[in-house]
């Protein structure tokens, strides 16, 4: 009986060495998985940390982008006004010019019934008032294609901001 109870308890010692092993075992796969957990949680949070600053970076450059837009906006507006402006300029010194030369060919038929000399005092003061009339219609053309090409890059500009 004493042989059968020592291999009874050889065994049970065997048995708790094991099972001991087995424990350290799974002590440490669950250290590990542990510290890989941590792992993944730290860049986790730095993943978020970026992202944070990257929505921010973005939310700034939309503001800038707004401002941008509401900038050349305002720009096409103004041009347009110049363009408008420069157009009836143009207008008016077209007019005057249609009423200048009809003087001028009113005159020329009166002067035809008076003196010679008169005629060329006349029609040398009417020719460079139709010059003067002729060059500031000229000016106001230019000034009028000068504002609607400024209107044109205006509201490229404009589409583009936006």
């Amino acid at each position: 009986g004493m042989k059968a109870e020592m291999a009874r308890l050889k065994q049970a010692a065997l048995d708790a060495e094991s099972k001991a092993e087995t424990a350290l075992k799974r002590l440490k796969t669950t250290e590990g998985v542990l510290a890989s957990t941590k792992a993944e949680l730290s860049k986790a949070q730095a993943d978020g940390e970026e992202a944070r600053k990257e929505a921010a970076a973005l939310a700034g450059d939309l503001k800038s982008a707004r401002a941008a837009a509401a900038t050349a906006s305002e720009e096409a507006k103004k041009a347009a006004a110049d363009a408008a402006q420069a157009k009836k300029k143009a207008q008016e010194a077209q007019a005057a010019l249609k009423d200048a030369q009809g003087k001028f060919a009113a005159a020329e038929e009166r002067l035809e019934k008076e003196g010679h000399a008169e005629q060329q005092r006349l029609r040398l003061q009417l020719e460079e008032r139709a010059a003067r009339l002729e060059e500031e219609a000229e000016r106001n053309r230019a000034d009028l294609k000068r504002a609607r090409a400024a209107q044109a890059v205006a509201e490229e500009e404009k589409e583009g901001a936006e």
